[in-house]
C-alpha cells in the first residue's frame, strides 16, 4: 500500500504526536467533530506559548486538511508552497490577501483562492480556522 503523506513519501502516515496528543494514521478514512478537535487546540501549552497552534486532521498526497488557531496579529503564508487554498472561519476574523487583493472573512464565511499562487492570512481577532490546502499535482512526479 502506497502510503504517502503530502508531497514526502513517509513509511508509516502518522502524526508524530506530542506531549498534549498522541499519534494518528492519516490514512484511513477518518470522520472528526471539528469543533472538539479546533476546542483542544487553546488547551494545549503551544497556544499558550506561541502565537498559533495547529492540527494536520487529514492528509494526501493531494490534499491537507488542518484545524488551526491564530493570535490576533499572527500571520500565515503561502511561503514554500504555491497550493490551491480553501479557507474557513470557524472563530474570529481573519483577512486574506491575494496577489494585491485582499478581503475580510468573520465566523461562518469561506473563501477559495483557487489558482496556485501566494496567499497571506493576517488573524484580525483570535481565530479559528479550517484550512483545506489542494497540493499541487506533478510535486513527486504526477500520477
Amino acid at each position: 500500500m502506497d502510503r504517502s503523506v503530502g508531497t514526502e513519501r513517509r513509511d508509516d502516515a502518522m502524526t508524530s504526536g506530542s506531549d498534549s496528543r498522541s499519534a494518528r494514521d492519516l490514512a484511513d478514512p477518518l470522520v472528526l467533530d471539528i469543533a472538539a478537535e479546533a476546542g483542544t487546540l487553546f488547551d494545549e501549552r503551544e497556544w499558550a506559548e506561541r502565537d498559533r497552534n495547529s492540527r494536520t486532521i487529514a492528509t494526501t498526497e493531494r490534499m491537507r486538511i488542518t484545524v488551526t488557531a491564530l493570535r490576533s496579529g499572527a500571520e500565515l503564508g503561502s511561503e514554500g508552497t504555491d497550493d490551491t487554498l480553501a479557507v474557513q472561519v470557524l472563530r474570529g476574523a481573519v483577512g486574506l490577501e491575494v496577489d494585491a487583493r485582499s478581503v475580510d472573512l468573520r465566523a461562518g464565511q469561506l473563501a477559495t483562492v483557487p489558482n496556485p499562487g501566494h496567499w497571506r492570512l493576517r488573524a484580525t481577532d483570535d481565530c479559528l480556522l479550517l484550512l483545506t490546502v489542494a497540493l499541487a499535482s506533478g510535486t513527486s512526479g504526477g500520477d
